[in-house]
């Protein structure tokens, strides 16, 4: 994760290559509902606090920002190859992979009942 300040210098920077001020930001804010001061945007500028994620991706928006991950200094990573033995299990974790945070944590409860319930067959 990137700190607040390598965040900060970002939006500052791109809010002064669009050219608008403080001000001109907090009104195309307040146009989608969202109203800061510019004392907020500067808090945001400065690493002092951080929007929430509505307020982060509009203000992209605003600035231009298409690529959020490149402009904020995430470099895409290649797939790392899985090393199991097991092409069965190697096809489990690609599937898990391409699942939602959420269903993952399905999958891993459903997962936890199954051992637990194994454990408790060998124990009898």
């Amino acid at each position: 994760m990137k700190s607040k300040e390598e965040i900060a210098k970002v939006l500052k920077t791109s809010r002064q290559k669009t050219g608008l001020s403080a001000r001109d930001v907090t009104h195309k804010l307040s146009l989608c509902d969202i109203e800061v001061s510019p004392k907020t945007l500067y808090g945001w500028e400065s690493g002092h606090s951080q929007p929430n994620a509505d307020t982060f991706l509009m203000l992209c928006d605003i600035y231009g920002i298409d690529d959020i991950m490149r402009a904020f200094g995430y470099k895409k990573t290649e797939r790392q190859p899985i090393d199991i033995k097991k092409p069965e299990k190697a096809k489990l974790i690609n599937k898990l992979e391409q699942l939602s945070e959420n269903n993952c944590k399905v999958v891993s409860a459903y997962i936890d009942g199954l051992t637990e319930q194994g454990s408790r067959s060998r124990r009898l």
